[in-house]
């Protein structure tokens, strides 16, 4: 699936494109084409069924064609979520809850706080949608990888191979975790769009060092409507090309398809 790698690739890495919706359909065909034309990658593909209740993919022919046309050149299908929203207020009362919808996404933690029935019908209804598409998806990610104890249940219940957070990758058909922290940025104003610049420069420096583990690029749309921000995603990619070996999420998990 990859370009062939020497002796010096002491870094494995996935690469994933998070929100994947028509809602973002300009900032998707950017990233795409930077990381297939310009990188030779194939990233995973997080696809949302219907964006914040109000685009839903599966209507959308060009969209949908597109979605296949790069899923058969390589790239995987991850159903990410429903909606990716939260649509009742966590209360303050669950506090670690509620704190983590605020500080860590802007309200998009759609399965933080669902119960078992709930997610088992997100489930359902998102693996639903994606049946118009020619293809299966092979994992869940939770938006902004927040859940709750439920949901892995659930993922297996559903024959989903395998869910992830901030730092661990889940395989579900193993029981078995993988340590690989998530690089990711903010560009959702113009201070976190600046910290996230200056983080990827950092994180390009340590790909120059060579030095050794395990990591996932994790893309999102609204970074690529930073120029500033592309540049350095564009950097980081060039940077790792000595170092880095990307791997897909069957071939990192050695999943069983």
């Amino acid at each position: 699936m990859f370009k062939s790698y020497n002796k010096k690739l002491n870094i494995t890495g996935i690469v994933a494109l998070h929100d994947v919706s028509p809602h973002w359909e300009a900032e998707i065909d950017l990233a795409m084409k930077i990381l297939i034309d310009e990188f030779n990658l194939r990233p995973a593909l997080f696809v949302i069924p219907n964006y914040h209740h109000v685009c839903p993919f599966d209507g959308n022919k060009q969209f949908i064609a597109g979605l296949n046309s790069w899923i058969a050149m390589g790239c995987e299908l991850i159903l990410h979520g429903y909606c990716h929203q939260v649509e009742t207020e966590i209360p303050i009362r669950n506090l670690s809850r509620h704190l983590r919808s605020k500080l860590l996404t802007a309200n998009e933690g759609e399965f933080l706080n669902l119960t078992p029935g709930e997610i088992v019908h997100r489930l359902d209804i998102g693996i639903e949608m994606l049946g118009a598409l020619q293809h299966s998806p092979i994992g869940f990610v939770a938006p902004a990888w927040l859940y709750n104890r439920h949901l892995a249940p659930a993922l297996i219940q559903k024959k989903l191979a395998f869910h992830e957070g901030h730092f661990n990758i889940y395989n579900l058909q193993t029981n078995k975790t993988l340590f690989m922290p998530a690089i990711s940025f903010c560009a959702r104003d113009k201070y976190r769009a600046r910290l996230s610049t200056s983080y990827g420069r950092f994180a390009s420096l340590m790909m120059r060092t060579s030095l050794p583990g395990k990591f996932r690029l994790a893309l999102h749309p609204v970074d690529f409507q930073c120029a500033e921000l592309v540049e350095v995603i564009r950097e980081l990619l060039f940077a790792g090309r000595k170092h880095i070996q990307w791997r897909s999420y069957c071939e990192a998990l050695q999943l069983k398809k």
